[in-house]
């Protein structure tokens, strides 16, 4: 579902070292076209179907944040 939008996948992994208030975790960043893209894709109700699975099974911290360029 997340290829379908256009997501691809750019990290996935706990982090090798982390620095002042960082914890190893399993982080995982997808990139998409837009902001706006990444939006809709979070909404789209066959993602939250997905959510809706997980419940409480895991803690999730999603951020979505605007490119560099």
């Amino acid at each position: 579902m997340i290829r379908a939008a256009g997501g691809r996948l750019l990290v996935r992994g706990i982090p090798a070292e982390v620095f002042e208030a960082g914890q190893k975790l399993l982080t995982v960043v997808i990139e998409f076209e837009s902001v706006p893209t990444t939006t809709a894709t979070y909404n789209d109700p066959a993602y939250q179907d997905c959510v809706k699975l997980l419940r409480d099974a895991v803690v999730r911290d999603i951020c979505i944040v605007g490119g560099a360029g």
